[in-house]
């Protein structure tokens, strides 16, 4: 989900600061970290969390939890990838302090480096996917050109109308009587 240059910076903040990060999506499954942790297992065990955490990400706001023995800020994530329910940013700081009170500084910084990565990599789906229709345009256009009949010319048409639009192609060309001669 998220790309490797932001995986290795939460990574890094996790071992030189001990501020943990974990990002769940609207069915609340892990995102990142890939391995299991205790969050996602408290998530998993836990009906009463579950649904905290769904009002969560329906109101919109931000809470502090305690969650398996440890402090965890928690705040929506809006992002179009995460789909329409959105998503769960929970950062941590070290198991043995109380209240968050460094973390606010990383907290902005994480959530807005996590909606713009994912930002960034759906932008980066719809101009790759655009690219490849243009691709495509420009191969059945240099096949049109090759074309040497009307026949060629009518299959080629019919054949991307099946592949664009989907549909069923199975349309034969007749020739006419003038063709014949």
């Amino acid at each position: 989900m998220l790309s490797p240059g932001l995986s290795q910076v939460l990574e890094r903040a996790r071992t030189r600061y001990a501020l943990d990060v974990e990002i769940l999506d609207g069915e609340l499954r892990s995102v990142y970290p890939d391995t299991g942790t205790e969050l996602g297992r408290a998530v998993r065990d836990t009906p009463e969390l579950r649904g905290s955490l769904r009002d969560t990400v329906l109101m919109g706001n931000s809470r502090e939890l305690d969650i398996a023995g440890r402090r965890f800020r928690v705040s929506p994530l809006r992002c179009s990838r995460m789909g329409d329910r959105g998503g769960l940013l929970a950062i941590s700081g070290d198991a043995t302090s109380g209240p968050l009170p460094d973390s606010a500084p990383w907290y902005e910084f994480v959530k807005a480096a996590v909606e713009a990565d994912v930002s960034t990599a759906d932008a980066l789906r719809d101009e790759r996917q655009g690219s490849r229709r243009l691709l495509a345009i420009l191969r059945f256009l240099r096949y049109l050109l090759e074309a040497s009949t009307e026949a060629e010319l009518a299959q080629a048409l019919v054949q991307a109308a099946a592949v664009w639009f989907d549909v069923d192609a199975r349309a034969t060309f007749v020739p006419t009587v003038e063709q014949e001669r």
